[in-house]
């Protein structure tokens, strides 16, 4: 029997489907050795299913050619979705890499010592009398100064704007699949495909 329904409908049947094939096979490696147990009748039900399966899966593809007003079709749509969900992936993945970055840590643990060695030429500095010790730490301590504010200028010139400007990508990004993934959803619900169903199935699909 033929049938008109949203491709919404349509999707939904193929999930339910899917989930009862994948729920036989698993009763059917549960029942293996039970000696009332038909393997072959439940591989048949099996064999059915998959079949409705198929068809079922050709009316979403031939629904998803539709065009809609702006004469792009759904499988436009679904890719481009798949696009963004693979910048946001690797926008996220960038983001872990930046927040964990090894040179950063390196820095910050760095930035510790050398602070720690600064405090303590202070602490020499103000227990010394002679003035040339006195003098050789401010030098010691000068440099170290320099090298305290190359490593916060290496921090702050790179990684802090590159982070932020993934940040600011991803947020596009997320916006643009929730703006794609309710078109979809809207135009799921509106285009209606004939679909061959068994009397069997029919339930399935509402």
């Amino acid at each position: 029997m033929k049938k008109t329904v949203t491709l919404t409908n349509l999707i939904k049947a193929k999930n339910d489907l899917e989930l009862f094939i994948k729920i036989d096979q698993m009763k059917r490696l549960k029942k293996l050795f039970d000696p009332s147990f038909s393997i072959e009748e439940l591989g048949t039900k099996i064999a059915a299913k998959e079949d409705q399966l198929i068809t079922i899966k050709l009316a979403i593809d031939e629904g998803n050619s539709a065009k809609d007003s702006d004469g792009k079709t759904l499988h436009y749509y679904i890719y481009q979705l798949s696009k963004l969900n693979r910048q946001k992936a690797d926008l996220l993945a960038i983001q872990r890499r930046l927040e964990t970055n090894d040179m950063v840590s390196n820095n910050d643990q760095l930035k510790k010592s050398l602070l720690g060695d600064i405090s303590d030429l202070n602490t020499l500095m103000s227990k010394e009398e002679d003035k040339k010790k006195k003098s050789e730490y401010l030098s010691s301590k000068n440099k170290l100064k320099r090298s305290l504010s190359k490593l916060t200028t290496i921090t702050n010139s790179s990684t802090i704007p590159l982070l932020k400007y993934v940040q600011d990508n991803l947020v596009k990004v997320e916006e643009s699949i929730v703006t794609l993934k309710n078109k979809l959803t809207e135009l799921n619900s509106n285009i209606k495909v004939e679909v061959d169903l068994s009397e069997e199935f029919d339930i399935i699909v509402k």
